[in-house]
């Protein structure tokens, strides 16, 4: 007697036949990066070639299904979404970190995720919350004199950004950030600014701000003193001399692959968290304590594999049996 359950790869429905291979190690082993995201079962050797793959196997049993199956095969590179269940995740709280993210996204929002810090279960909501760049050490540093306007993660919401975090490399004085709707290409109106004066050097600043912001809005930011951190890499940032944060129609210069440490986001209640479906991105309403593993997260995500291979397998009551074995990305 076999035992049928659904599977979804990339959006097609088939049935597998139970017991399918789940080689389920990828909940226990924990790395995390330097930009507070969490790796689950990633190893890497020194050259950065993965050593272990989320690995599934199970067999199908109708034609018409494994016609779709092999046609999603043949698709070198076409990411799909597989095994939708739920999978923990555990943090170590460091007492000043308010936004961490999950090593995937979730699937959808109708599995919200269960949240326990300190051994309480947290308020949580799926919303966007963040704009810009996040505020790390980095490995390059920018000077003071110009308004920045970041290309990275615009708004995706319309209301009010009440929190700015700032890292500078060196300690910033008389900063202004601003959020800015862009015209034509490269073309910038400030829509809101504020003075949040001087930005001490060297770790993750916090600002309470007041800020408009609508969606597709950039964040940026001017300052007369000190270096920002920032990468050599990224979707790039506008650059224009002088404080911009209250212009109208001016015509920026973008430079691409860069970004820097800047990073809004709305203010939350505390035991309350709001996460974004799409990044996997959690804000924290109330800091957590630092305190090892205390941080728990139990969700449903979205689990990009390749599908590796379908081959015949055998033939059981009748039925033709084929394997089908897909790999995490």
């Amino acid at each position: 007697m076999f035992y049928k359950i659904d599977i979804s790869i990339g959006g097609i429905v088939v049935k597998r036949l139970h017991p399918y291979i789940h080689k389920d190690t990828k909940a226990e082993t924990f790395d995390r990066t330097l930009n507070e995201s969490l790796f689950i079962n990633r190893r890497v050797n020194s050259e950065g070639q993965l050593l272990v793959k989320y690995h599934f196997e199970f067999l199908v049993v109708e034609c018409d299904e494994l016609d779709d199956i092999k046609l999603l095969a043949s698709h070198i590179g076409n990411f799909n979404y597989i095994d939708y269940y739920e999978i923990p995740e555990s943090f170590s709280g460091d007492g000043s970190t308010r936004i961490w993210t999950l090593r995937r996204p979730l699937a959808s929002e109708s599995y919200l995720p269960i949240i326990i810090v300190d051994g309480v279960t947290q308020t949580v909501t799926i919303a966007y919350f963040d704009v810009g760049s996040l505020a790390i050490d980095r490995v390059s540093s920018y000077p003071d004199g110009k308004t920045l306007i970041i290309k990275e993660n615009p708004s995706k919401f319309t209301g009010k950004i009440t929190g700015i975090d700032i890292w500078s490399y060196q300690a910033m004085s008389e900063v202004t950030v601003a959020t800015f709707t862009q015209g034509v290409a490269n073309v910038f109106t400030a829509r809101d600014s504020e003075f949040i004066g001087d930005v001490s050097g060297g770790s993750r600043v916090h600002k309470v701000v007041d800020l408009n912001v609508e969606i597709d809005d950039f964040l940026g930011l001017y300052w007369g003193g000190g270096y920002i951190e920032r990468t050599l890499s990224g979707e790039g940032f506008w650059s224009l001399t002088g404080d911009q944060t209250e212009c109208v129609d001016a015509t920026f210069t973008l430079y691409p692959g860069h970004t820097i440490s800047l990073r809004a986001t709305r203010e939350i209640a505390a035991s309350n968290i709001q996460v974004d479906k799409d990044t996997g991105s959690m804000l924290f309403g109330s800091i957590p304590t630092n305190v090892i593993d205390n941080i728990k997260v139990l969700y449903v995500p979205k689990f990009p594999v390749h599908i590796v291979s379908c081959e015949p397998e055998k033939k059981e009551a009748g039925l033709d049996i084929y394997k089908v074995i897909c790999e995490e990305v």
